[in-house]
């Protein structure tokens, strides 16, 4: 794979800044007849290899990588506006955000790890922990891209200029190689080993080890939820993790939450993207409410609404209302998406306990784990995510605290008689896992994105003047790579479903 110049949309901190100086100019080494992996490796430390992927990829996915699959699944959209994101509520793509995307995964992210676990294991002394703290993160990176890309290089990619065309893996052959890279990795987590592990630049958990493995267990049950739902035989893995009792995520704070600043060049890019300030009050005048997701939410009574949306500056009403994505011509009355997400610091939420939850609920739901339909420990998980969920938006009402879920607001919506998943059928009660997936990965549009494809739920309606009557599948392969590698090709269009889709 090429090497690329950055996405220059990505801001980064004066540290970061530096730390991409040093990784930036380890690129001198392949240009020489020396193994250039242990080049790099010898010159910079996982630590400051680590931080900036992070940071890379997070900006990606507050840009081309989150909020322009979010238009496509309509949990909020541009409210009849014209200009560059009607383009993108309709299925238009740029080649730039594709690149961006890839560059983003292979050179920024997946290259840097790769350093980053070689110079854990050849530093004095070895640092065990730090090396598998690159290499989940490696996991959730390769998963990042196959969601995106479909097959995507693995097992021949990362080799420089060993093999400069690397061969695509399967779909489901990189999902296989994610589970044994997180096997490998959690294999290696020794909580009793004195030597470091990435602190600094672990923007998560600041190398908490114990938090890792929650995250190693979690992203292992997303891969094999995927392996199971297109073939049975994977389901015996998905019942021997959760059976297993290894701690995965369950509370909103073992989110691996990427923190963005209320400082300049280190805002979070949906709120550059979204807010003008007139005389220094912020004001949210891009995104609006979408019907698609209010239909899910109202009907439930879901005080999470306030949270994502209020009322329009120009609104007579102080009502939440929605409209439905693709419509021309500005409406007054629609609701803004609140200033409680789009915030400067607003985090983006890589991996989460209440998706983690949620797949437990959706296995027990499907059989998985016992050989029978068990909607009690379902019900138990899916209730589980919802305080996850509501726990994690509490923590984010900073610009209007008022709208905060009360604990009494709270009971009542998780005590309703539609969430008693015991009472429901199989399929009733997967239809309301599925409803809470969609509501509660508000703005996690990689996350929400691949759902929706996945399990065909909610519904989406293209909208009008849309390029194709369907939702888009699937991004090509950016022009960079198929002009490069002969083994990268895009033999089909954007909406033909990637191997994970169910019931295709």
């Amino acid at each position: 794979m090429k090497i690329n110049i950055f996405n220059k949309r990505i801001v980064l901190s004066l540290t970061l800044v530096l730390t991409l100086f040093i990784s930036n100019s380890c690129e001198d080494f392949l240009d020489v007849n020396t193994d250039p992996d242990a080049a790099i490796a010898d010159q910079a430390s996982p630590d400051l290899l680590f931080a900036p992927v992070i940071a890379k990829i997070s900006a990606n996915r507050m840009s081309d990588g989150g909020f322009f699959v979010g238009l496509w699944t309509q949990q909020f959209n541009q409210n009849g506006s014209s200009g560059l994101f009607r383009g993108i509520e309709r299925y238009s793509q740029f080649q730039v955000i594709v690149q961006n995307l890839w560059n983003v995964g292979y050179e920024d992210g997946l290259k840097n790890l790769r350093f980053a676990q070689l110079s854990a294991e050849n530093s004095t002394p070895v640092r065990p922990n730090a090396a598998a703290q690159a290499k989940l993160m490696t996991a959730w990176t390769y998963y990042y891209l196959t969601v995106f890309f479909g097959d995507i290089p693995l097992t021949e990619a990362l080799n420089g200029v060993e093999n400069q065309a690397p061969k695509a893996d399967t779909q489901e052959e990189v999902f296989n190689s994610i589970v044994s890279i997180i096997d490998d990795a959690l294999a290696q987590i020794d909580l009793n080993n004195p030597a470091p592990p990435i602190t600094n630049g672990d923007y998560f958990y600041g190398g908490n080890m114990e938090q890792w493995i929650k995250f190693g267990n979690s992203l292992k049950l997303k891969a094999l939820m995927m392996l199971a739902g297109k073939d049975d035989a994977y389901q015996t893995q998905v019942a021997a993790l959760i059976n297993s009792g290894v701690p995965m995520m369950e509370i909103a704070t073992d989110n691996a939450e990427a923190p963005f600043f209320d400082t300049a060049n280190n805002e979070n890019n949906l709120y550059k993207f979204a807010v003008t300030e007139v005389n220094g009050v912020p004001q949210s005048d891009t995104w609006y409410a979408d019907t698609n997701l209010l239909n899910i939410m109202e009907p439930n009574n879901d005080p999470r609404i306030r949270i994502y949306f209020q009322p329009s500056r120009t609104a007579t009403t102080d009502e939440i209302i929605g409209r439905t994505s693709g419509e021309t011509g500005f409406d007054t009355e629609v609701s803004e998406m609140s200033l409680n997400i789009l915030r400067p610091d607003f985090p983006d939420r890589m991996l989460t306990a209440a998706e983690t939850q949620l797949l437990i609920a959706e296995a027990y739901t499907r059989g998985y784990v016992t050989g029978a339909p068990d909607l009690e420990n379902a019900e138990a998980a899916f209730k589980q995510a919802i305080n996850a969920s509501f726990d994690f938006w509490n923590a984010n009402v900073t610009y209007d605290p008022s709208v905060a879920v009360t604990d009494e607001a709270r009971a009542e919506f998780i005590d309703q008689a539609a969430f008693d998943l015991s009472s429901l059928t199989s399929e009733q009660a997967l239809e309301k896992i599925y409803e809470e997936h969609f509501v509660s990965n508000m703005l996690r549009g990689s996350e929400n994105w691949t759902q929706v494809r996945r399990v065909d739920f909610p519904q989406i309606t293209a909208p009008a003047q849309a390029l194709f009557g369907v939702m888009p599948e699937r991004y090509l392969y950016p022009n960079e790579e198929t002009s490069s590698n002969p083994n990268i090709t895009n033999a089909f269009g954007r909406t033909d479903p990637l191997w994970f889709k169910e019931n295709q």
